[in-house]
């Protein structure tokens, strides 16, 4: 659940294990909802967050995609989404969550490494 088309309602994110894409669900208010709206993400995304890692003031799409070994950024951009991104984290990506870690004014990211039984910290210092 995270504000990101940024217009003061919580709108709705899923990761689609089966399907190998994100889904983001834009509130309406009202008690109403869009249509999900499904992006790719890497095989097998476990975990999916909001959070600006691109430093442009808009929230980014990130998935922890458990097939692959990897994160797949999709970079905000106005109206929508750039291409996405993949970055290696390690074996078995499986949940993350986001916060400014350095206190650069700039999401880093924490991902949950089931294969190797640790916490991979990225920090986002550096354009995408």
């Amino acid at each position: 659940v995270a504000d990101v088309d940024g217009d003061g309602r919580p709108d709705l994110l899923s990761a689609n294990f089966d399907e190998g894409t994100i889904s983001l669900v834009l509130n309406l208010g009202d008690r109403s909802f869009a249509p999900a709206q499904a992006f790719a993400a890497g095989p097998k995304p476990n975990a999916v967050v909001a959070a600006d890692v691109s430093g442009d003031g808009l929230p980014d799409l990130v998935s922890a995609d458990s097939g692959s070994d990897t994160i797949t950024i999709h970079p905000s951009i106005p109206g929508g989404f750039a291409e996405p991104r993949t970055f290696y984290v390690d074996a078995g990506p499986y949940d993350l969550d986001a916060g400014d870690l350095d206190g650069d004014g700039r999401a880093d990211l924490m991902v949950a490494v089931y294969g190797a039984a640790r916490v991979a910290i990225l920090l986002t210092g550096t354009p995408l």
